[in-house]
């Protein structure tokens, strides 16, 4: 039975590369026969072309490929035809792919293709990587490895800096219906997003805007500064929001009717309701009140009062329900 083999290493299936390689094909001599071969998209190069071996330069166009023999005897009886398969390996074309440009600190991922295995200078066997950036510039290479051959690829990440997005704002002790200011303090952004809880309230260029809180509470102010690059920054900050919830009283009136300074009133800010008091140096009620605009005359049982000093007790209630108390003397005079 006629066998082909191949020079060095016989093999059914046999593996050669793409780019001008020769190979060596046998068979089993039987003297006196002679030996007919053809050869796919392969040319003999042996002088020879009856021997039982032969030379054979590969094409560069991958593939799987037939190389066939027959044998005449020297009676010139012909024999079978016997066959063996050649896998024709294409010359590599490395390559990465990944983005060209990309923000400090952020990962990139990049991609190696054309190899059987890889190896990146970050020490990576894998096809491909995961890396954060740190540098301006950073280039990464991988040396691709096949049967045939291996070859070194590049590639250069342009990394742009990143824009800072601090803030601060004022006052530091804001209250419900108080303008707060806030003032951009970092660098390098070109737009700035502002969010309270989560919501986007401004969105463009306004670097230092002006807003206003209608509810008590915890508010997280966040900043997103971007730069011409695309690359952002975040900054978060938590106010604690409160009432502005204040009494005021007059420690002197004038009930004289000359329309200035003629009664005692308390006054203050988010009140729902004020309930007022007010004695005399012996204990004696002269007077109460519970609406916000009710203002004490300066009158007792319809008479005016005598110059003297008198003692209020005040309790006002915010509009969230708590309560705060005012005590103190205010003062009559005609």
């Amino acid at each position: 039975m006629l066998v082909i083999s191949v020079k060095v290493k016989a093999q059914a299936i046999d593996t050669v590369c793409a780019f001008s390689q020769t190979k060596v094909y046998k068979v089993i001599p039987t003297p006196g026969s002679k030996y007919f071969w053809s050869v796919e998209c392969g040319k003999i190069v042996s002088n020879n072309i009856h021997a039982d071996s032969i030379v054979v330069e590969w094409c560069s166009t991958p593939g799987m490929y037939q190389v066939k023999v027959v044998e005449q005897n020297k009676s010139g009886c012909w024999g079978d035809t016997v066959s063996t398969s050649v896998i024709v390996n294409p010359k590599m074309h490395l390559s990465i792919f990944g983005p060209a440009q990309q923000c400090v600190g952020q990962p990139v991922w990049l991609y190696a293709s054309g190899a059987n295995s890889y190896l990146w200078n970050t020490g990576d066997t894998a096809s491909h990587i995961y890396e954060k950036l740190l540098d301006t510039s950073t280039t990464f290479t991988v040396v691709g490895r096949n049967m045939c051959e291996s070859d070194t690829a590049s590639f250069t990440i342009k990394v742009h800096p990143a824009p800072v997005a601090s803030f601060t704002y004022a006052p530091k002790e804001p209250i419900v219906n108080e303008p707060v200011n806030l003032h951009y303090t970092g660098t390098g952004a070109s737009d700035w997003t502002w969010y309270i809880n989560n919501q986007q309230v401004i969105n463009g260029n306004v670097s230092n805007p002006q807003i206003s809180f209608y509810d008590k509470g915890n508010k997280v102010i966040e900043l997103v500064s971007v730069n011409q690059y695309g690359c952002s920054d975040t900054s978060i900050y938590t106010l604690n929001l409160g009432y502005e919830f204040r009494i005021y009283a007059p420690n002197v009136f004038t009930p004289n009717g000359d329309g200035i300074n003629d009664s005692f009133k308390a006054v203050g800010y988010n009140l729902k309701s004020i309930h007022t008091q007010i004695y005399n140096r012996w204990g004696e009620k002269v007077y109460e009140s519970f609406g916000l605009n009710d203002a004490w005359d300066g009158t007792f049982r319809g008479q005016q009062v005598m110059d003297d000093v008198f003692i209020y007790a005040i309790d006002g209630e915010a509009t969230d329900g708590e309560h705060a108390y005012l005590h103190g003397n205010v003062t009559v005079l005609h």
